[in-house]
C-alpha cells in the first residue's frame, strides 16, 4: 500500500523518519564480487588489495521507490601479510585526502537511490574485469572501478 508523504518531509531511508516509515521492505537482489588491486605506481612493491563489494537492492514500499546499499569490505597486504587498513597504495580509498568519517561513510555503505544513471554505474561496477576493462579508454581498469566506487557515493540520499 502506497502512502504519500508531504513534501516537506524526508523519508530518506538513512533518517529516522525514512527508517520508521520505511519499515516494510522487500529486498529485490543481493551479491557480492570479490577484487584484487595492486599498487599500480609499483607494481614489484608486493602490494595489494583484496576488495568486496556488497551490493544490496532494496524496495521502500512507503515510497515505492528502490534504493541501493553498497559496501566494501578491504583488507590490505604487503609481501602476504595484511597490513593496517588503508597503509598501501593498491588500497582504492588511498591518500584522497578523506577524512575518517567520510571512509567509514564508503566502507559501510550509502543508501543511492536507483535511477537509470547510477544503475548503469552499478552494472560497470559489478562487472567482470574483462568486460569492464573493455569500457575503460586509457584508464586504468582498477582506476575506472575505483572512480565507479567514489562517483556512487556522490549519489547517496
Amino acid at each position: 500500500m502506497f502512502h504519500s508523504a508531504p513534501i516537506s518531509t524526508i523519508n530518506s531511508p538513512n533518517t529516522y523518519d525514512g527508517l520508521k516509515k520505511n519499515a516494510d521492505v522487500d529486498i529485490i537482489q543481493q551479491r557480492s564480487k570479490t577484487f584484487k588491486f595492486i599498487n599500480e605506481f609499483d607494481p614489484e612493491s608486493n602490494e595489494y588489495s583484496i576488495v568486496k563489494i556488497n551490493f544490496l537492492e532494496n524496495h521502500y514500499h512507503y515510497e515505492n521507490r528502490n534504493y541501493y546499499q553498497i559496501s566494501y569490505n578491504i583488507k590490505d597486504y604487503k609481501n602476504e601479510v595484511e597490513c593496517i587498513f588503508g597503509t598501501t597504495r593498491s588500497n582504492p580509498f588511498y591518500n584522497l585526502g578523506f577524512d575518517e568519517e567520510k571512509i567509514s561513510f564508503l566502507m559501510n555503505g550509502e543508501s543511492v537511490l536507483k535511477n537509470p544513471f547510477t544503475q548503469t554505474l552499478v552494472t560497470f561496477l559489478l562487472m567482470n574485469d574483462n568486460e569492464l576493462e573493455k569500457h575503460t579508454g586509457r584508464t586504468t581498469l582498477q582506476t575506472y572501478r575505483r572512480n565507479l566506487m567514489i562517483s556512487l557515493d556522490n549519489f547517496w540520499d
